[in-house]
């Protein structure tokens, strides 16, 4: 038994050793993992998060085949693979563009740099392995090539101008059989022959449209169940809505970007590999931007899709759709669209028990005061005005998606322009400070839930006065070790929580004993001689208060402390 044991030992090392090794590059560490669980059964896969590990792995193993990112904080793909080509030691090793950049261009650059080959992301297995297999494997690849064909997806491409059929054929061919169908008749003529895993329609055709065709494909026995894909121009509501009623699985409107149309495809006709595709990267958020702006869609997804799983939606409708199949982290919404506008489709948004709770960003080009009041007062979580920096939309889709990030962060510069600091301590003015930052280059905070009368504060205090938001009083003790601030906001519910009395812990602090303290408290008690008495305060502010009456207070104990 032992020997049999030892045997098996060192079969599996000589197998170990006659497997190729690939070193996959990529900053993005779910990324890393799941390449690497869907190549282990055929290669030894070696990642490294950034390239400069990559460089430290070549010290101890020449791998057969680099895959490598492009997008990469320190040295990028493109760098990393000019360092490679200067050096002898690894100018010989096949590099692998495996990029979510799929733009023309970059596509170029990385062929002009010296890579072997350039595959965009999402990618399918086949079509990875057999790239690979063509570098690594020469004497196979005829062999490869033929296996994987036999695997490869059947897709009919209809469509009158003969110059999209060329195009969308060529963007396609890598990944698909693509059939293409000059009109309907063709179409059902190619039909009486194979059987398509999925077919592309395009609406505007002479003789019989693309509503017309799918009505036909639908009432047959033979091809009702084959879904299809409107790939059109046509990007108005209410042909969307039709497209969709009529039994349409997704609508993609031109110009599209390879990636977008692959993914769309890839859900329909690989439902497995796109059930473990979500499984591998389950820590990815899932995001539905709503614009009636393609260029936008595209855009926006571009900017952000190494962070999030995308879906674009041309309109409130499909929006809509789209929900019927994926629960979204959040929703990124515009606000001017036709038929249905953002502000409509939140309220029916919130009015529906299955989506209430999905946080929803206001993402648009409006920018006025009484849009935001408005698009808070409907439940909107946020609200981003464009144009935008990335960092700054990252930073306000995390705060939403992943709670554990939404803790204040203390590292904001103390001063700015010599303005003076507040600190406000206030459950229901939740976040007020990123208001303040979002509108700054140093946006650092959240923002959630404000309502007309936060508006106020912030308008009231803005131009003169930088103002830190924490809404747990136990937090406030940390923030003065490492801030000083000229007066505090506190609202008079948060004095006394879990035994931790607020003003007392504010006067412990040397620097505070007489820091003027304004309580944020009911009208009723607005004034009250003996509630300043009891808390050692300043002043009362009666909440809801107007922009001049806080400033007049907040005014009145900053002359006089400074006086």
């Amino acid at each position: 038994m032992e020997d049999e044991v030892r045997r098996q030992i060192i079969e599996d090392m000589l197998q170990e050793h006659v497997r190729k090794k690939i070193l996959y590059v990529d900053d993005v560490n779910h990324s890393l993992i799941s390449v690497k669980n869907r190549l282990k059964k055929r290669y030894e896969v070696y990642p490294a998060p950034n390239a400069n590990v990559m460089f430290e792995i070549l010290e101890r193993i020449m791998p057969d085949l680099i895959l490598l990112d492009i997008v990469m904080p320190g040295m990028s793909g493109y760098e990393a693979i000019k360092k490679l080509k200067a050096d002898s030691r690894y100018a010989g090793i096949p590099v692998i563009f495996l990029t979510s950049k799929s733009d023309r261009e970059s596509t170029k650059k990385g062929f002009s740099l010296g890579a072997a080959d350039y595959v965009p992301k999402p990618f399918s297995d086949p079509d990875l392995i057999e790239r690979i297999e063509r570098q690594i494997n020469p004497n196979t690849r005829g062999e490869v090539q033929l296996e994987e064909e036999a695997k490869r997806k059947t897709i009919i491409y209809v469509d009158d101008v003969n110059l999209s059929l060329v195009s969308v054929r060529s963007r396609l061919k890598v990944r698909y059989e693509v059939y293409p169908a000059i009109s309907v008749a063709k179409l059902f003529e190619i039909l009486e022959k194979v059987t398509p895993d999925l077919i592309l329609l395009d609406v505007n055709m002479p003789h019989v449209n693309g509503y017309e065709a799918i009505k036909q494909l639908k009432s047959h026995e033979n091809y009702k169940s084959i879904p299809v894909i409107f790939l059109t121009s046509k990007t108005d509501q209410r042909s969307i809505d039709k497209g969709f009623s009529l039994g349409a699985a997704d609508y993609v409107a031109k110009p599209f970007a390879d990636s977008d149309l692959i993914e769309r495809i890839e859900r329909q006709i690989n439902p497995e590999t796109r059930r473990e595709s979500w499984q591998a990267e389950s820590i990815r958020k899932t995001i539905i931007h709503v614009d009636d702006i393609n260029f936008n869609l595209v855009s926006v997804k571009a900017r952000l899709k190494d962070h999030y799983e995308f879906y674009p939606a041309l309109s409130v409708g499909m929006m809509f759709e789209t929900l019927k199949h994926v629960i979204p982290d959040l929703i990124l919404l515009d606000v001017n669209m036709p038929q249905v506008d953002g502000y409509e489709a939140i309220k029916r948004l919130k009015a529906d028990a299955r989506y209430s709770e999905i946080p929803v960003i206001f993402l648009t080009g409006k920018s006025n005061k009484d849009d935001m009041i408005k698009s808070f007062s409907l439940g909107a979580a946020d609200y981003v005005a464009k144009p935008f920096t990335d960092a700054e939309l990252i930073k306000r889709i995390e705060y939403q998606v992943n709670p554990q990030t939404r803790e204040y962060s203390l590292d904001d510069d103390d001063g700015e322009d010599g303005k003076l600091r507040i600190l406000a301590v206030d459950e229901s003015f939740s976040m007020l400070s990123a208001v303040q930052h979002a509108l700054s280059d140093d946006y650092t905070g959240p923002l959630r839930g404000l309502m007309q009368k936060n508006f106020a504060l912030y308008y009231a205090l803005r131009d003169d006065y930088k103002v830190f938001m924490l809404s747990k009083p136990e937090d406030v003790k940390d923030f003065l070790k490492q801030k000083t601030v000229d007066m505090f906001l506190l609202d008079n519910r948060m004095l006394m929580s879990d035994g931790v009395n607020l003003i007392q812990m504010i006067r412990e602090s040397p620097e505070h004993k007489t820091t003027p303290i304004i309580i944020i408290t009911s009208a009723e008690s607005a004034g009250n001689v003996s509630i300043i008495g009891q808390t050692g305060s300043c002043d009362t502010i009666a909440r809801p208060f107007e922009p001049e009456d806080l400033r007049a207070v907040v005014v009145k104990h900053i002359i006089r402390q400074k006086g």
